[in-house]
């Protein structure tokens, strides 16, 4: 039996200059996302239960959004999104069988991650939020531990999580 875990982390940096914080990133191959390591994964592959194996990868173009509450100071309706052919492991057949066996991308395209939140800006500590996944056509909740840093207009946000894509009945 062969269980895959997705761990996913992200790190995004944007000045605060509105209400709505939107952006993406794009990188041209694998080495430039690494170099940057903004949006990670890792595939955590075990087989029989014994040996287990992780495979690193970057997602190479991602849109993220948020709202900004300046008199709070919090984030709410926090999203992030990217197509599964984006997900770069450095390694064609490995992409292939993670994109087309495991994630479905001939029927399903693109992975959206959302935290409603608040997320606490203010005492920027280390907090563990409630989230959705939308993947494989099935909305799934998890949990994601996130790290705000602001400081000048200047948002710094680290975001951890995993999960079994058996458990999310995927």
């Amino acid at each position: 039996m062969k269980k895959i875990f997705l761990s996913f982390a992200f790190l995004f940096i944007c000045t605060i200059n509105a209400n709505q914080i939107v952006g993406s990133r794009k990188y041209s191959d694998f080495d430039s996302a690494k170099k940057e390591a903004s949006l990670t994964w890792i595939v955590t592959s075990t087989k029989v239960g014994l040996f287990s194996s992780d495979v690193h990868g970057y997602v190479l173009d991602y849109t993220y959004k948020a709202e900004y509450d300046e008199k709070n100071n919090i984030l709410r309706d926090m999203e992030l999104s990217f197509p599964i052919l984006a997900m770069d492991s450095d390694s064609d057949s490995r992409d292939t069988k993670l994109r087309n066996k495991c994630l479905g991308n001939d029927q399903y395209k693109k992975i959206t991650i959302k935290i409603n939140g608040p997320i606490f800006l203010k005492d920027q500590r280390n907090r563990e939020y409630s989230g959705s996944v939308t993947i494989r056509g099935k909305n799934k909740k998890f949990t994601i531990n996130i790290k705000p840093e602001l400081s000048h207009n200047r948002l710094k946000i680290k975001g951890t999580s995993r999960w079994s894509l058996s458990k999310m009945e995927i």
